[in-house]
């Protein structure tokens, strides 16, 4: 899938990993505890979607906008943010580097894994 919009969609604990969701709308979708290994979601708008717990490993997120998402205690393991919006996000005990988060265009206002929160 490219480009599909799946604003407000309820994914919950769907298995999606290696999906390709390139330019994606998933706006405010539901995909807590959702499993998104290897998935692809270059440039994909997700901004108040709840990711919470949801398992993205190896992920491409570049140039995605989670705006206002929620992944506190995703697995982002070797997810690539590179060029990625996290304004405002919170990843309050999420497994994400410091490396990772380098790479990420914005991480203005967003909750840090450790629940400071970055200026």
């Amino acid at each position: 899938m490219s480009s599909v919009n799946l604003d407000t969609v309820n994914l919950n604990y769907a298995n999606l990993s290696g999906a390709y969701l390139i330019y994606a709308h998933l706006n405010g979708a539901h995909l807590r505890g959702a499993h998104l290994n290897g998935a692809r979601l270059n440039g994909a708008h997700v901004g108040g979607a709840d990711l919470s717990g949801a398992h993205l490993n190896y992920a491409d997120l570049s140039g995605a906008y989670l705006i206002g998402a929620r992944l506190n205690h995703a697995d982002l393991s070797h997810a690539n943010l590179s060029g990625a919006y996290l304004i405002d996000a919170d990843l309050l005990g999420a497994r994400v580097t410091q490396a990772q988060l380098a790479n990420a265009r914005s991480i203005q206002g967003t909750i840090m894994p450790n629940g400071s929160i970055h200026p």
